[in-house]
């Protein structure tokens, strides 16, 4: 039977009423096939334009994101992009990019995707604040930290950001019209390096932290809550010397 110029699938038999064919393990696999390249020329595609529209990638600059969080609640957030083994995930400050995981060979090979190997990884972690130029100063001193090479953070920038000189950790501070109002949902846990846990306290203090509870025990086990300059909760545990010899 045929339909204008189509042969049609469809057959009348004698019944009257109209059958389909059983589908067959051919015919199945030939439509999982199909999705498979739609799907795998849908990724591909996002290497095509300039904006990444069509992935709902809004990001002007890698860490200009906005928090999803309710400011009555959890004032931080962790941001995270797509991450393959062997992909570039730079991009410059200055402008956008397409991002390296999107015209990386690697993100278009159709055993990446289908073998699970496309994960995500976090690229940092953001405050959202009142002065993100004075917490980032605060933060830098705590953990060490610099300001992104070439781009140093200035007092009234609106994103500060600053980054672990050995590599790997980074921290956003965005200025955003609300104030904390209640107790943070994730903080840093931080361990002393060079010093030990008492003496940390003290210098962190020093830089312009809170003590908010002492959970120090009588047999030195225990941390310290503390909060930065705008009320960001975190703790100072037992330094790592400490711990190996109680």
């Amino acid at each position: 039977m045929q339909v204008g110029s189509r042969p049609c699938r469809w057959t009348l038999p004698a019944s009257g009423r109209t059958t389909r064919p059983p589908p067959t393990i051919t015919s199945a696999l030939e439509v999982v096939v199909e999705q498979a390249k739609h799907r795998l020329t849908d990724l591909i595609d996002l290497s095509a334009g300039p904006t990444l529209e069509s992935a709902d990638l809004r990001a002007t600059t890698p860490w200009r994101t906005v928090s999803s969080v309710g400011p009555t609640s959890f004032r931080r957030h962790v941001s995270i992009r797509p991450s393959i083994p062997g992909s570039s995930n730079g991009v410059s400050r200055a402008g956008f990019a397409v991002p390296g995981w999107a015209t990386s060979p690697r993100f278009r090979s159709t055993k990446a995707i289908v073998s699970g190997s496309v994960t995500s990884r976090i690229d940092h972690t953001t405050f959202d604040c009142h002065d993100a130029y004075a917490l980032s100063k605060f933060w830098a001193e705590v953990l060490g930290f610099t300001d992104v090479p070439g781009d140093p953070n200035e007092p009234g920038h609106e994103e500060c950001m600053i980054i672990d000189p050995t590599g790997g950790q980074q921290v956003l501070f965005i200025e955003v019209p609300e104030s904390k109002r209640v107790k943070n949902r994730v903080h840093f846990d931080l361990v002393p390096i060079d010093r030990t846990r008492d003496e940390e306290i003290e210098r962190v203090r020093a830089l312009g932290a809170t003590e908010l509870d002492d959970r120090r025990q009588l047999d030195g086990t225990g941390w310290v809550v503390l909060a930065d300059p705008e009320g960001n909760e975190f703790c100072i545990l037992r330094s790592d010397a400490e711990r190996d010899n109680p």
